[in-house]
């Protein structure tokens, strides 16, 4: 599977392939960039939900996602970053 890297640290210039998204993440107020030219392919063994614990100290799972709007402006910068 082919993912694109998401990072809450700030590409040093931010270019057509860098993407910010909001944070979905309500414990982690912070700002996260899609950077959309570091594509990795990994296996779907790697690839799991978010485990964080809930207030009362219970292991809790999230899947989070993209709008679909927030998609295709992914699959644009991919793009861009690709030459195509």
């Amino acid at each position: 599977m082919t993912v694109v890297p998401l990072s809450t640290t700030a590409p040093d210039v931010v270019l057509g392939h860098h993407l910010q998204l909001a944070n979905r993440l309500q414990e982690r107020p912070c700002i996260c960039w899609a950077k959309c030219d570091m594509l990795a392919t990994v296996g779907l063994p790697r690839l799991d939900r978010i485990r964080r614990k809930d207030r009362h100290g219970r292991r809790v799972y999230e899947v989070l996602q993209l709008t679909d709007e927030e998609f295709a402006a992914v699959k644009a910068a991919v793009r861009k970053a690709l030459g195509i």
